[in-house]
């Protein structure tokens, strides 16, 4: 897996797999991707958004960065199996 900080709180993830993934932190001034309206930001603090074609999709969120990449590891594990 291949992590860079792109700004404060907000980072760029490709797993073993080549996908793509942002991560960003919730309490970034200005937001680049979309929060799903129905969270409160105490439910979570990290989002994590996965490219498909040209629009970031909201995958998941979690307390901390490092529950983000468990997921995205996981994911990564689904989609080889499936394969």
């Amino acid at each position: 897996m291949i992590l860079k900080k792109i700004d404060r709180g907000l980072y760029e993830c490709f797993d073993d797999s080549y996908n793509h993934y942002m991560i960003e932190d919730s309490t970034r001034e200005k937001t680049m991707y979309k929060r799903p309206a129905d969270l409160k930001g105490g439910e979570w603090k990290w989002g994590i958004y996965e490219q498909e074609g040209a629009e970031w999709i909201y995958l998941d969120g979690n307390p901390t960065m490092a529950d983000c990449l468990e997921v995205i590891n996981t994911l990564q594990a689904a989609n080889e199996y499936l394969r």
